[in-house]
């Protein structure tokens, strides 16, 4: 089962808080994923989101929260399904902001072992550029992101 947390960079004029327009925006966003990441325009983690929330917990700010899992929410009536995430420009850059001063190395040698117990059997240096991958990709992501003024919607998709 594939499973992804996509991030998308939205105008925040453009972004409604309104369950069928986030519905269709971010599904024809990830029909189109390969394009709008070669653009700058989204990232996406597969699986290993949790993880990535995990490492950033470990630096023990209120902003450390905002990457991954931050957001106003925007749920499902049932409840059944994740809600989509939208941060607005100024916790984008807060967001950017503790990417940009958190340094990797600093996280990993915190949160390293509780993530390499996920991966039991595995190289270190394999699972650890795993992690520096979706580390580097978020900082990118979140500085263009917030130079542009825009607005994050995240989904989960299952």
């Amino acid at each position: 089962m594939s499973y992804h947390l996509h991030f998308r960079a939205v105008p925040e004029g453009d972004v409604r808080d309104d369950l069928a327009w986030l519905e269709s925006f971010m599904s024809a966003a990830w029909d189109d994923h390969p394009a709008e990441y070669r653009a700058g325009l989204a990232t996406s983690i597969e699986k290993d989101f949790g993880l990535v929330d995990q490492l950033y917990a470990t630096a023990g700010c209120v902003d450390r929260e905002l990457p991954v899992y931050g957001g106003r929410p925007v749920e499902y009536p049932d409840g059944d399904r994740p809600p989509f995430l939208v941060l607005p420009p100024d916790q984008v850059r807060s967001a950017a902001d503790f990417l940009a001063g958190a340094s990797f190395e600093a996280l990993w040698e915190t949160a390293g072992d509780k993530i390499r117990a996920v991966f039991a059997g595995w190289d270190e240096a394999v699972v650890k550029e795993i992690l520096l991958g979706h580390h580097r990709d978020l900082c990118a992501f979140y500085r263009r992101t917030a130079s542009a003024g825009h607005a994050v919607v995240k989904a989960a998709w299952f």
